[in-house]
Formats: structure tokens, sequence, C-alpha cells
């Protein structure tokens, strides 16, 4: 996790799943721990998320929603976005301001380098996305949101 996500969106927060037995206080016991956060070094992000191209008023964003819609997946996935501000901007603007336009800006940056790619796997048309893959790959393959799209875990809905 980087510096300022660990720092400025998580801090000292470290969500628990109610069916955690006790909160680890030696290191034997962090194996019961069920932690509501992702840890990116550990999870698979493609099992607790779908990407989602919306409109938000005149903005345009890259969110994530979760995967799953019941159960320990979905309920860790439902939390990392809160905590991080990775969806749901809405609701994410009225929490921390501060946050809300860096997380905003990095939102729409990452809409716009996905957006024809996705639109056009979306439409079926793919000779199209063929066409604005080949255009972008070496910016694509350094965003871990190209994984995603490759598996087609997204939702384009502007």
């Amino acid at each position: 996790m980087c510096s300022e996500c660990n720092n400025i969106y998580k801090g000292s927060q470290f969500p628990l799943h109610s069916s955690t037995p006790i909160r680890a206080t030696e290191e034997e016991n962090i194996k019961y721990e069920k932690p509501l956060i992702v840890n990116p070094i550990y999870d698979d992000l493609l099992e607790l998320f779908i990407l989602v191209f919306r409109r938000s008023g005149e903005e345009l964003l890259l969110e994530l929603k979760a995967k799953s819609t019941t159960g320990y997946l979905y309920e860790k996935a439902v939390e990392t976005i809160r905590l991080f501000g990775l969806g749901n901007c809405e609701i994410n603007r009225h929490q921390n301001e501060s946050v809300y336009g860096c997380r905003i800006s990095v939102l729409q940056s990452h809409f716009g380098v996905f957006y024809e790619f996705a639109k056009a796997l979306n439409e079926g048309n793919r000779e199209k996305a063929l066409l604005e893959f080949r255009a972008n790959k070496d910016i694509f393959e350094n965003y871990g949101f190209y994984e995603f799209i490759k598996r087609n875990q997204f939702v384009v809905s502007v």
C-alpha cells in the first residue's frame, strides 16, 4: 500500500469482520483476524472488485464496486471502497473534502485512459478495442485496472 493511502486514507483504522474472534495482540493470533480492508500483497483484487465507468454530475469517473453481493468478501470490498474513497463519490465528497479532490482527479484520469477501450469491448467492437489496445499498450500495462478490463470485469454506465 502506498504511503498516501496508508497515512491519509487508512490512518490508524483497521476494521475487522464481526466473525473475528479476537483482535490480535500477539503475532501468533494474527491468523485469526479477518480484516475488512484489502491487503494488496495477499488479496486478489479481481476476486473483490468490478470496475465501473460512470458519470457523477459533470465528472466522468472510474470507480470500484464489490464483485460479491454478500458475505465476507462483499463486506471487505465495501469497507475498502469506503475507507479509501474508491467509489460512491457523492458520499465520499461530504466525508472528507481534502481527500475528495485528490481522489476525483485520479479517478478521472484513469477513466480517460481506459474509457474508449472498455467501451469498444462493452459494445462488442473487438476491432476498435484492439486498435485502442495497440495504441496504448505501454500505458495500459502500467495500470492495475487493465487486468479488470482484460478479464471483462467492468461495467460501462456512461
